[in-house]
């Protein structure tokens, strides 16, 4: 009788498996088609869980992202890191709401989109370099004149 039993309990379980891969299939394909489209219509949001300053340990983060939204860049990054010139009074961090001057999106490989975003403040001119995985990781490299580069990691949303 457990024989039995134990025959049953794996045939069920080898005719659900395939089911199972599939539906991850079905929603990884539909994550990767809403993060294309996101990208397309300029409006997603990057949550960013950790930075990596220049030369120094990640410092874990929360609260804290990026937004693209049609022509703008809303940045609300925390900088560690060495400045070269800030203005009088102190610096905001990549904190900062502003027209977007250039941006290119191109189709890296596996699916991967790889974003450059230009942007400038009174306090300096930025170069954001975005990878996001189709599986929604992202990394971000920011560039500045005055300060050490710096990244940080995190995930789109997509609301899956």
């Amino acid at each position: 009788m457990k024989h039995i039993l134990y025959l049953l309990l794996l045939l069920a379980i080898s005719i659900s498996m395939p089911c199972l891969a599939q539906n991850k299939e079905d929603k990884e394909r539909k994550q990767e088609e809403i993060i294309k489209k996101q990208i397309e219509n300029r409006n997603f949001k990057i949550d960013i869980s950790k930075a990596i300053p220049q030369g120094e340990r990640s410092v874990p983060l929360s609260l804290n992202s990026i937004t693209v939204r049609n022509d703008s860049l809303i940045s609300d990054l925390p900088y560690f890191g060495r400045s070269f010139a800030i203005p009088y009074g102190g610096s905001n961090g990549l904190i900062f709401s502003v027209p977007i001057q250039k941006m290119k999106v191109t189709e890296g490989k596996k699916g991967k989109q790889n974003i450059v975003i230009n942007v400038e403040t009174d306090e300096d001119d930025f170069r954001y370099n975005i990878t996001i995985f189709p599986n929604g990781t992202s990394n971000v490299s920011v560039s500045m004149q005055n300060r050490n580069p710096i990244s940080y990691f995190g995930r789109i949303e997509t609301g899956l």
